[in-house]
């Protein structure tokens, strides 16, 4: 019989959140400014003014086309087609 995944029980959920944020932690420490965290629900809310901080963090040029990435036809091969043709949007926050 195969085992629950640790997933499907709340006590193994809150673990496993412990032990991401103490990793997070260790490497924001050991590697200081060469670690960018970025907040998805600040992104998601305030896309213009935090995906620069990201695309300078990268050294990438800016463009104005980040922003609309979702105006691009280019062919999407992944399940995340309808997402991506979505663009940037608040859907998924606080929905748990």
């Amino acid at each position: 019989m195969a085992r629950t995944p640790w997933y499907n029980h709340l006590k193994t959920i809150g673990q496993a959140y412990r032990i991401f944020w103490a990793y997070a932690e260790h490497w924001q420490k050991v590697m200081g400014d060469k670690l960018f965290v970025l907040d998805y629900d600040k992104m998601v809310a305030y896309p213009e003014t935090e995906l620069p901080k990201l695309i300078k963090f990268l050294g990438v040029e800016w463009s104005d086309d980040f922003l609309k990435f979702h105006q691009n036809e280019s062919v999407v091969t992944t399940a995340s087609v309808d997402a991506v043709r979505r663009g940037i949007n608040q859907d998924s926050l606080r929905i748990w």
